[in-house]
């Protein structure tokens, strides 16, 4: 097994409801979570968690290092977050040669969603120094992260660094962002913000960044930089970012993409549009 401190020698499984807290914090230095098998066929390489109804759990100072999923979501974490729960990771948070081999998210795998009567989004929140470094998702999308976010839901990340990743399809971020409740207003905001991508690499489209914005969707990148990334394939699109977005057929701006003080450097791609 690789030289790592072995703090967990245990899949962690972690599922909260009704305002329970979650706190995993490992104090300076770090010690590093290393799940050695026989855990391949689990989601969450290292830490699967289901949050509902208020749940809450904080991640902070923990290094994710060597952490694989054979055949499951998340190379590293695996969370689904439901029904006005948050999973917060920030304060030196690592992530390094997470691998998921077969499905989604080398690093983190999430799946945010919220519930139209409550009106507390659930959400995901990345800040103040995590880093996912040469994270893989090797035959599907995310290589650092993977995240579905469905109304009512937030996406937020910030300080953060996503190098060295790759993917078939968005080589440092995979995003799927989506509004369910047709009569509700635009209510699923989510943003990339104070953050850099680079030399992330996909097989197919959105070498750093792809995502996915449908139907009372705002997703917005500002004060970020994406340097050498690129695409690979002959129809891979968007060497930095690959962008699709779709309305809901009504003429308003119900759908927002928005990019502010971003710097695209050096990216490239074998399809259309090397930025």
């Amino acid at each position: 097994p690789p030289p790592y401190p072995q703090l967990l020698q245990v899949l962690i499984t972690v599922k909260f409801n009704s305002n329970t807290v979650f706190r995993l914090e490992i104090p300076s230095p770090c010690i590093s979570v290393y799940i050695p098998p026989p855990f391949p066929e689990a989601d969450g390489g290292a830490i699967y968690m289901r949050l509902y109804n208020y749940g809450n759990a904080d991640l902070l100072g923990v290094n994710f290092k060597g952490c694989q999923s054979v055949n499951g979501n998340g190379g590293g974490i695996c969370a689904y977050i439901q029904s006005s729960s948050k999973l917060h990771l920030h304060n030196l948070v690592n992530f390094t040669g997470c691998v998921c081999d077969n499905k989604n998210g080398g690093g983190i795998y999430a799946e945010v969603s919220g519930n139209a009567s409550i009106s507390t989004r659930s959400s995901l929140e990345l800040s103040n120094q995590v880093y996912f470094d040469n994270c893989r998702s090797s035959k599907n999308n995310g290589g650092g992260i993977y995240a579905k976010v469905e109304y009512p839901a937030t996406l937020s990340i910030s300080e953060t660094n996503i190098s060295g990743c790759q993917a078939q399809s968005g080589g440092g971020l995979y995003g799927d962002f989506k509004n369910v409740n047709n009569q509700s207003s635009l209510n699923t905001i989510s943003s990339i913000s104070n953050t850099r991508i680079d030399n992330c690499f996909s097989s197919n489209s959105g070498g750093g960044i792809c995502i996915l914005i449908r139907n009372k969707v705002k997703f917005s990148i500002s004060n970020t930089n994406i340097i050498g990334c690129y695409c690979t394939s002959a129809s891979g699109n968007g060497g930095g970012i690959y962008t699709e977005i779709q309305g809901d057929g009504i003429s308003n701006l119900n759908t927002v993409f928005e990019l502010n003080f971003t710097v695209i450097n050096t990216c490239n791609s074998q399809g259309q549009g090397g930025g």
